[in-house]
């Protein structure tokens, strides 16, 4: 569905025409005129009523801030090889009244705001500043390593995952977002095959120490 921004927003998180039209949304998937498999599709249509093209909601994005600066990165998808990861980088403040924040206008650098492309352009006060939270946000996603196929979170992939995969690809017709690993809205049979694929990963295994299962319990 299309949000109402400028330009508008692809969003694939909705999953019923309904939803979408109670967010003041344009609905392109089942039942609508006009139908498109991805917001990329979306894109590749050049659809008149978007003249100046649409936007996609970020897969994923982070941030981390100091007390005068903010630093977010955000998974673009840019509908050839993946994501893009874009960098955004703030002064900000808690101010009562109009409070410095990361409004992408104000952005010091941005792959988005046209002003500089990350990290130049910065004063090396900024740009200390700059280093320092990126350094910690690297070390914060570090701490937390990607685990593709475990969808219950125990950082293991095993039978449970395709128990649980089997439950929510049939809640709301598969419209559930538990699950789904390619983030296309679904859970379905490309998240199963995800998981087969990382049968019997153990994400946190280091060498000779054995694994803690600890399966989650919705």
């Amino acid at each position: 569905m299309l949000v109402l921004t400028a330009p508008p927003t692809c969003v694939q998180l909705f999953n019923s025409q309904g939803l979408c039209a109670s967010e003041g949304g344009d609905w392109y998937g089942p039942g609508a005129p006009q139908q498109y498999a991805s917001c990329c599709a979306v894109q590749a249509a050049y659809l008149p009523q978007y003249p100046d093209g649409i936007q996609f909601l970020p897969d994923a994005q982070w941030s981390t801030r100091n007390d005068n600066y903010k630093l977010i990165q955000k998974a673009e998808p840019n509908c050839v090889d993946g994501d893009t990861t874009l960098t955004e980088f703030y002064r900000v403040n808690e101010d009562p009244v109009n409070p410095k924040t990361d409004n992408i206008s104000d952005a010091l650098c941005s792959e988005l705001s046209g002003v500089h492309r990350c990290p130049n352009g910065l004063t090396q006060e900024q740009l200390i500043n700059y280093n320092q939270l990126l350094s910690d946000l690297q070390a914060t996603l570090a701490s937390e390593p990607a685990c593709p196929g475990d969808g219950n979170e125990d950082k293991a992939v095993f039978g449970m995952d395709i128990q649980w995969w089997q439950y929510f690809s049939t809640l709301n017709g598969g419209g559930s977002s538990w699950y789904d690993f390619n983030f296309d809205g679904l859970t379905n049979a490309d998240d199963l095959a995800i998981i087969q694929q990382h049968m019997g990963t153990n994400c946190l295994q280091q060498p000779g120490k054995p694994y803690p299962i600890a399966q989650k319990v919705f």
